[in-house]
């Protein structure tokens, strides 16, 4: 039986180009359009619907390429984490030099075969980074400047291996970073959504200040995590007032791991910014008082994170017993007006550890645990934590470990903020439950709305309900 098919013809290259006809195209005016007959601008606005390596790959003539060049690329994340992506970078800075988005990593982490290979060092790298990877291969992350529209810049230095280096080890000044007049974001450290098992404890040796900041007229998130040699005064941030939605500079300093930060200033000098929604300044030499803000301050806040040297800030230490319910009044007045300001404390395991206070060793209302007596495993009650109890808040002093403070914990009665709710109220059962949970970590002491002095204490050690 005959095959039903039809043999296929036999042409050479330019026979079948001559013999085939055109791919036609719809265009107004022009229904046997090819797509030669497309336009540059037209081009660049198909080429605008791909991501960047989808572009790289349709430039296959020269028009193409032409198009591509002058194709605003979408918001897309190009991560540089392989000497291969880096070689693609490369291309793009000539290819795509209109690509908006861009995150750096470790050029090894893909990449088994390819080991001891690390940016160019910038001016004055550190030292130690320097002499030790002195026989690695460099790539020049000079191509960057390319990208005149870069609206997105991620130097990721969160570790995802445990034997891996920094993701992005940059060493030393970097001028150009802060080149880009046109960034949106700027994020130097581990992203906000790193994996849990990530190391974020990986400091950044990008030397910079925050006056570096003042060319990025149109910067709306800064995001700066471990820079050990990041140092300025937060007042320059004054000069991005009117575009900055999110500043988060944490755990940066001339030695994180010593905690000493070089980022200085008052917080308040950030209080009038009218878009910024959240603000992070833990762990840095940041100073200022909670109490001074006011009801006009810091209006689109949505959550706020203030290091110790701010009174009333992450981990303060007051002097004084007495100090306390003025600064915990002004906290409250801050929950009413914006109830996520303090970032977790709706979450339901989330008691006492609000802000994490506690009376410093150097006040005169300080004593020492008293492990002479046969119950002296019981501390004074000397850290402070805000008490939520259904919809009802609270705050109490309490004794215990800042990582256990609901199991062992023993707490001094609770000075209730809000009033107690109606037994109407359709929460009002689970009040009443959980105020018994609450309450059993009183039993010791019953009584005392604020620590007891050494002479109380010591007495309360010999009452025979222990």
């Amino acid at each position: 039986m005959p095959h039903s098919k039809k043999p296929r013809l036999l042409l050479s290259d330019s026979t079948r180009s001559a013999s085939a006809p055109r791919r036609s195209l719809r265009i107004a005016g022009r229904p046997n359009a090819s797509m030669d007959d497309l336009s540059d601008d037209l081009l660049a606005l198909i080429f605008g619907c791909l991501g960047p390596v989808d572009i790289m790959r349709a430039r296959c003539c020269k028009k193409w390429k032409e198009a591509a060049k002058n194709t605003m690329v979408p918001l897309t994340d190009f991560k540089v984490d392989s000497v291969r992506k880096y070689n693609a970078m490369a291309a793009m800075a000539t290819a795509l030099p209109n690509l908006q988005q861009i995150t750096l990593g470790d050029l090894c982490a893909y990449s088994p075969d390819a080991t001891n290979h690390k940016y160019v060092d910038g001016d004055d790298p550190d030292e130690e980074w320097a002499a030790s990877t002195a026989g690695y291969t460099t790539h020049d992350i000079g191509v960057l400047s390319n990208f005149r529209n870069l609206r997105s810049l991620k130097i990721d230095t969160a570790e995802y291996d445990a034997y891996s280096e920094s993701n992005a080890p940059l060493s030393g000044r970097y001028p150009f970073l802060f080149n880009f007049s046109l960034l949106m974001k700027l994020s130097i450290g581990p992203p906000d959504d790193a994996d849990r098992g990530v190391n974020l404890f990986c400091p950044c040796s990008i030397r910079w200040d925050l006056e570096d900041l003042r060319g990025l007229r149109f910067l709306k998130e800064l995001h700066c995590n471990g820079s050990r040699y990041l140092s300025g005064n937060i007042r320059s941030l004054r000069v991005l007032k009117d575009t900055l939605e999110k500043v988060v500079i944490m755990n940066c300093g001339s030695q994180f791991v010593f905690r000493s930060s070089s980022v200085e200033g008052n917080f308040m000098d950030l209080a009038d910014f009218p878009l910024l929604k959240v603000l992070n300044l833990t762990e840095s030499a940041v100073t200022g008082d909670i109490g001074q803000i006011g009801q006009n301050d810091f209006m689109a806040i949505e959550t706020i994170e203030l290091p110790s040297g701010v009174y009333g800030g992450t981990y303060y230490k007051f002097q004084r017993i007495s100090d306390v319910p003025g600064v915990v009044h002004a906290i409250y007045r801050l929950m009413k007006r914006t109830p996520t300001i303090f970032r977790d404390f709706h979450l339901r395991n989330s008691q006492h550890q609000l802000l994490l206070w506690k009376l410093s060793a150097d006040s005169s209302d300080f004593y020492r645990q008293n492990y002479q007596h046969r119950n002296g495993f019981i501390r004074p009650p000397f850290n402070v934590g805000f008490v939520r109890v259904g919809s009802r808040l609270g705050w109490c002093w309490y004794s215990g470990d800042l990582w256990s403070v609901r199991d062992g914990c023993l707490s001094c009665e609770i000075n209730w903020l809000d009033p107690e709710p109606s037994s109407e109220c359709s929460d009002y059962e689970l009040y009443v439950k959980e105020l018994q949970d609450v309450q059993k970590f009183m039993r010791f002491y019953r009584g005392f709305h604020l620590p007891p002095t050494e002479m109380e204490y010591n007495q309360l050690l010999d009452e025979p309900h222990i």
